[in-house]
């Protein structure tokens, strides 16, 4: 099976096969044993019964444990005949990662540091098992230079496919963390388009008989061109910045104007006009002379025009939003675009990567900032791999922050190339591991919490757009800088 890499250790296949000194043993394999397995074809008798030789049989019952978390691994395994799956403990649950069957190598292999077994090995069938101890290994190289060469380049085999698949569930756990996050922000807007719409309906109801209490009252159509003229104004005037307080007095007054008024309902009305922007110049100066029953009407009349005026807008701002989010989704995952190299306006690629995380900010109460020189300058590039940089630096930004914290994102023209900066206020990052942290599978991140290798797939496509990154780091204070040439 694959391998992965775990905490920067080898797990050849997952084959953690730890000490399991307590499990029965047989007195011998045989040549017969290892016909068939592709790593011994072409390999001498002489070579095949050294192996034996020094190898240990056991066997194994169903359900009986090969190894458990934490065992020492100072053995390299070949399955003769069962199968062994092995589980990890992955962010507390536990994962089938791995079944070995007959004709599979695992374990410890040469020039491996495999050290502990991060997970147990469970028989599902009644299973015989080769081991070998690391201290025939460098016997086995003078031995068998052959074998020891296959064994090298499965090691290879299994480091390259276990890179690949550790960065296809890093790409999927950033993938599952931003649809939840867009989920979230997609759901607010579209809660507010609902509730605004029920709303909109029971005015849509109340209207008619507005209109029937207006028509009663005896007024004329002059009279509702007053209404038309003012809400008109209400609609063009500036809207003022009034606090908490403010607005309450403002209320306060109206309501208080139709009450001396003989208003009806002037309890209800009184909001509606404080948040479209009256005045009481306004309501004084709105059907002076009216009798009060045909004012009454008319300002019923208005408040449901303004209420629907105010509930169409809110409806537009919501579906705005939702169409801002679904337009950084097709920037971010470059939909719309060819996958071949192009032209890039970075704070396209960047803001609409904020976009995505927003909802990691807000958990977190994360202050941003952002800034960029208006004459920034274009690069050559791929806009999705560019986007992954910048997910994984603006992700790893935040975890390293508490609540309260201050995320940086800053674009610089400099010189023949565009720098962006994204700074962040955490805890900084140890000075004695500062020199590793672009290295594959290295984390400081808890057992779980991260792959270890978003910083090394980071450096990886900086270079291949011709780039350069840099780190700096102390506790408040760590600043990613990313250049890129300019075209």
């Amino acid at each position: 099976m694959k391998g992965v890499l775990y905490k920067g250790t080898l797990f050849a296949g997952w084959g953690v096969l730890g000490m399991f000194d307590t499990k029965s043993k047989s007195m011998s394999a045989t040549l017969a044993d290892l016909k068939g397995i592709s790593h011994f074809e072409g390999i001498s008798e002489a070579e095949q019964s050294w192996f034996l030789d020094h190898a240990e049989l056991i066997t194994l019952a169903v359900g009986e444990h090969l190894f458990d978390t934490g065992d020492a691994t100072n053995h390299m395994y070949l399955m003769l005949s069962g199968k062994v799956q092995v589980i990890l403990d992955y962010q507390g649950t536990m994962l089938p990662v791995a079944t070995h069957e007959r004709g599979q190598i695992s374990g410890l292999l040469p020039y491996s540091n495999l050290k502990t077994a991060p997970g147990y090995g469970e028989a599902l069938e009644e299973s015989r098992v080769l081991r070998l101890h690391k201290e025939h290994f460098l016997e086995l190289e003078r031995m068998s230079p052959a074998l020891v060469q296959r064994l090298v380049d499965l090691m290879k085999t299994r480091v390259r496919e276990q890179e690949k698949r550790a960065q296809q569930r890093d790409k999927l756990e950033a993938l599952g963390k931003l649809s939840a996050g867009l989920a979230h922000e997609l759901n607010n807007p579209a809660s507010a388009i609902k509730r605004m719409a029920a709303e909109l309906g029971k005015e849509l109801v109340n209207y008619p008989a507005s209109l029937s209490e207006l028509l009663a009252s005896g007024a004329k159509p002059e009279d509702m061109q007053e209404v038309e003229a003012l809400v008109k104004v209400l609609h063009e005037r500036e809207p003022e910045a009034l606090d908490t307080l403010a607005r309450s007095e403002r209320e306060d007054e109206l309501m208080d104007w139709m009450d001396d008024h003989d208003v009806e309902d002037g309890f209800d009305l009184a909001p509606i006009f404080q948040e479209a922007g009256m005045t009481l110049d306004d309501l004084e100066a709105f059907g002076s002379g009216m009798d009060e029953g045909v004012r009454t009407a008319l300002l019923k009349v208005m408040a449901c025009q303004l209420q629907m005026q105010c509930m169409v807008a809110d409806i537009d701002e919501a579906g705005g939003r939702i169409s801002e989010l679904v337009g950084s989704v097709k920037t971010y995952s470059h939909m719309d675009r060819a996958n071949d190299r192009q032209k890039l306006n970075l704070p396209e690629g960047l803001n609409s990567t904020l976009v995505m995380l927003t909802h990691k900010l807000k958990r977190k109460n994360i202050k941003l900032k952002v800034s960029y020189d208006p004459d920034l300058g274009t690069v050559m590039g791929f806009p999705g791999e560019l986007n992954q940089v910048w997910t994984n630096l603006i992700d790893n930004a935040v975890d390293a922050m508490e609540d309260d914290g201050m995320l940086q994102v800053r674009g610089y023209n400099s010189g023949d190339y565009v720098r962006v900066d994204i700074e962040d206020s955490g805890h900084g990052i140890p000075q004695d591991v500062l020199p590793n942290i672009f290295d594959p599978f290295f984390t400081t991140k808890d057992v779980g919490a991260g792959s270890g290798i978003g910083l090394d797939v980071v450096s990886r496509i900086v270079k291949m757009h011709q780039g350069t990154i840099e780190v700096d780091s102390k506790p408040g204070k760590t600043v990613f800088c990313v250049c890129l040439p300019k075209v």
